[in-house]
């Protein structure tokens, strides 16, 4: 279990550093204009998986992946970038339950930072009904760009 935190905070740690990564160059994206750049992670399971995304609003990705924090960059197209952020908006960033309860190890934990808003949360618990369309779309477009 202990290596399972381990990897996790180091990961985080990585990601951290990439998060402040990025191009000094500007581009204009039909995003709304209070778009900023989005952050999920999904950590935990039986296997430890580890993902991390960040997306930034001119649609620029950089997926980090496992345990070695496998790195894959690339770009959202105008229109899923424009779903993601009307996704963004419309969601509330709440969530209801209890603490995990005793034996939750391999529950799954997830975060979503997005502009001032920011929820974490495991599998236990529920977040709001409208967070479900931001956790499928993360993890539709996580699932296109692990590498195999």
């Amino acid at each position: 279990m202990d290596h399972l935190r381990t990897a996790a905070a180091a990961a985080l740690a990585t990601f951290a550093l990439l998060a402040g990564c990025g191009s000094d160059d500007e581009t204009t994206t039909t995003a709304p204009t209070s778009a900023s750049s989005v952050t999920y992670e999904r950590s935990g399971g039986i296997a430890g998986v580890i993902e991390q995304l960040r997306v930034d609003a001119d649609g620029h990705a950089v997926l980090l992946t496992g345990p070695d924090q496998k790195r894959t960059s690339f770009e959202l197209s105008s229109d899923e970038l424009d779903r993601l952020y009307s996704e963004l908006e419309a969601a509330d960033f709440s969530v209801s339950g209890n603490d995990p309860p005793a034996g939750c190890a391999d529950c799954f934990a997830y975060r979503i930072e997005y502009g001032d808003q920011q929820v974490s949360f495991i599998e236990t618990e529920k977040p709001a009904d409208s967070l479900t369309p931001v956790l499928d779309h993360l993890g539709t477009i996580v699932a296109e760009h692990t590498p195999r």
